[in-house]
């Protein structure tokens, strides 16, 4: 038997997790593009190879024949928490101190692939496939990390399959829309403070309970993991003065992902002995369930981007991209997880900006260099109040890179990007929660909340990337 508030929580802040280690800001994973990670992103106008999918599909009538390129991001991250203050566990609506680390290393490299394709139809029309991650994740705090009754362990994984046509109006306008099936699978594992599950069945026990519960021996933990697919599309258009100018315009939509989940328990044998020791009738004790479904629905945000590129001369070019995203989809997580528990969480989102420039120079006939800055607005805000396990904040990029022409046929882009991602503070305590009577004691948990209780600390991040790819035409 757990805190009847378990259950709902796990789920719910698995959802609050995502964004904060998206390599963008938000939900985003940031880079599906070496070529385009050299210049920070700017290069939506450019439609110099197939990637072109991603950021415009319109672009694609800029590619004559077939066109293939194969992505590979290397994303060496870095994040460290620094606790902040005494860090408390919710019994019985009362905040009691409890010990922790800082949760160790809790990212590693991150490596992850993307791959597009084009083939021109005619002079009018063109399509593609487009297979790249648009939002990942990876956290793992270690089991004594402070805040582990927010979570310990966390992983995102999404795929999307993106065909698209594009047409030629006429010389200067291209159109362009795509399908997004958008595959997503997570999962989350946190503690859950013993002594509160144990007030949630009988007041009297929990002091017994923390007496027992030396270093969070009897703290249980439980893991959420789910997946399912969500639908969406997205729409470009690409307007050329002449050879050496064009600006672009492009669209990416919301998609709705209703992800179906089960929750799992672990390490309640030991906590569950002491409950029934203490004198707890064991039926009242193995009734709670150790598996449950849940359901949650997420929005991904819509964004629309405004890019321009051109050409100064033989050798230089410059571009820039300014992209506007929804995220004040997101302001609450209701979360379904009866018989266990129904959550909300108050997460307010703003809707950000980001803006990038890029510069290119051809070096020789088979050198091209390449590098870009861009400033990416947080949907978190200043407020002190984000997740521990969603500690987004403003971020730059500086970004360099190359091509390199092997022949008339392939091609490699190299891209090298430090992002500085500015530290958070943060303060945090349990939300609103409801959940079902307990058998033989059915107002216990009443208006009591949940155990997280109250943490606060700094967190500093930084990532480096590398991006390789591969560029073909046949």
């Amino acid at each position: 038997m757990i805190d009847r508030t378990y259950g709902a929580w796990s789920l719910a802040l698995f959802y609050a997790c995502l964004p904060s280690l998206g390599f963008a800001s938000g939900y985003n994973f940031g880079t599906q593009s070496a070529s385009a990670e050299s210049v920070a992103n700017a290069s939506g106008a450019e439609a110099s190879d197939a990637s072109t999918i991603y950021f415009n599909p319109a672009g694609m009538s800029l590619l004559h024949g077939n066109h293939f390129t194969q992505v590979l991001d290397v994303i060496l991250p870095s994040v460290s928490f620094h606790p902040q203050g005494q860090a408390t566990a919710n019994v019985g609506g009362q905040f009691v101190p409890i010990q922790g680390d800082s949760g160790g290393t809790p990212i590693s490299t991150t490596v992850v692939p993307h791959a597009y394709l084009t083939h021109e139809i005619n002079d009018r029309y063109s399509v593609g496939l487009g297979i790249f991650v648009p939002f990942a994740a990876k956290l793992a705090y270690d089991s004594n990390f402070v805040g582990r009754f927010y979570g310990t362990e966390t992983s995102l994984e999404t795929t999307t399959i993106n065909p698209s046509l594009s047409i030629r109006l006429n010389d200067q306008n291209s159109v362009g829309i795509g399908l997004d099936a958008q595959y997503m699978f997570g999962a989350l594992t946190r503690s859950i403070y013993g002594p509160s599950y144990a007030y949630g069945l009988s007041p009297s026990l929990a002091p017994a309970v923390s007496a027992a519960d030396a270093q969070g021996a009897m703290d249980p933990y439980a893991n959420i993991h789910g997946s399912n697919w969500g639908y969406g599309y997205n729409l470009g258009f690409l307007h050329s003065f002449n050879d050496d100018t064009r600006v672009g315009l492009a669209y990416r939509s919301a998609v709705r992902e209703n992800l179906h989940a089960r929750e799992t328990l672990g390490n309640t044998t030991g906590l569950q002995s002491n409950l029934i020791m203490q004198g707890l009738p064991a039926a009242l004790v193995h009734a709670a369930p150790t598996s449950a479904p849940a359901q949650v629905n997420v929005v991904t945000p819509e964004s629309v981007s405004l890019n321009g590129w051109h050409r100064l001369n033989e050798r230089w070019a410059v571009m820039a991209d300014t992209t506007w995203t929804r995220h004040d989809r997101l302001q609450d997580l209701n979360i379904l997880a009866l018989p266990i528990a129904n959550t909300s969480i108050s997460l307010p989102w703003k809707n950000t900006w980001k803006a990038s420039v890029g510069l290119s120079y051809q070096l020789s006939t088979a050198w091209q260099l390449r590098t870009g800055y861009m400033f990416d607005q947080s949907p978190t805000g200043a407020n002190p109040g984000v997740f521990p396990t969603m500690p987004d904040n403003n971020r730059q990029w500086f970004s360099f890179g190359a091509t390199y022409a092997i022949n008339a046929s392939n091609s490699i882009d190299l891209a090298v990007s430090y992002w500085k991602i500015d530290s958070r503070s943060l303060y945090r305590t349990y939300d609103n929660a409801t959940q079902p009577d307990i058998p033989g004691n059915p107002s216990a948990l009443s208006g009591t909340g949940s155990s997280q209780g109250q943490l606060g600390g700094r967190v500093d991040s930084s990532a480096l990337a590398l991006g390789l790819q591969w560029n073909a035409t046949f």
